[in-house]
């Protein structure tokens, strides 16, 4: 399996919200923000539960998706539509893991500015992993 962080950030490329790295508008990334393009959605692994059977087939994972955008307004919009992919009711299924019951554990939070002036507003979620069903 790979890190949650990147299968969620496959699946939100899948979705239309960004590309992978480099100019591209609304570039995604795993674990380090790129300096450019301006439009950034990073998302990173924060840990999670313990297994959540001896078979370790289920594990309970955290994430934050961090969004750096030119003006506040676009920003909070990218994130809204960012959530409102992953908290969606069916499971999220890539390669060979699902994701199921993705809930939020923060809203969305502006944690201020970047040194060249851009908004960074992150959330926090948790999910359910499991392999995918066959």
């Amino acid at each position: 399996m790979k890190s949650p962080a990147h299968d969620l950030a496959l699946y939100l490329v899948t979705a239309g919200v960004g590309a992978f790295g480099g100019e591209a508008a609304w570039s995604v990334n795993v674990a380090v923000e790129p300096v450019s393009p301006p439009e950034a959605i990073t998302l990173y692994d924060t840990g999670g539960g313990e297994p959540d059977t001896d078979e370790l087939t289920d594990f309970l994972p955290t994430f934050q998706v961090r969004v750096r955008g030119p003006n506040y307004a676009t920003a909070y919009s990218k994130q809204e539509a960012i959530r409102n992919l992953l908290i969606l009711p069916e499971p999220i299924v890539v390669d060979s893991s699902q994701f199921v019951g993705i809930q939020m554990s923060s809203d969305i939070i502006c944690i201020g500015r970047d040194e060249s002036d851009r908004f960074l507003l992150v959330a926090n979620y948790r999910a359910r992993r499991t392999a995918k069903e066959t």
